[in-house]
């Protein structure tokens, strides 16, 4: 699983955080479920779950109805 983390009052963030994880403009990506559950465990942090690659993009050569 893959997860962004985006800094809720800091969309400017850009620098080196827990896990070693880089944010970039508020936000960093991690694919490690620690990370994230401790992230997820400390205020001024929101954890998306992204959808594994492939999963809702079309099939090529197939049109998306």
């Amino acid at each position: 699983m893959k997860y962004t983390i985006t800094v809720d009052n800091r969309p400017d963030c850009c620098e080196v955080g827990a896990f070693g994880l880089h944010f970039a403009y508020g936000k960093a990506e991690t694919d490690s479920d620690r990370a994230a559950a401790w992230f997820r465990g400390h205020e001024g942090y929101t954890v998306r779950e992204n959808a594994p690659a492939g999963e809702n993009a079309p099939e090529k050569g197939k049109k998306r109805d």
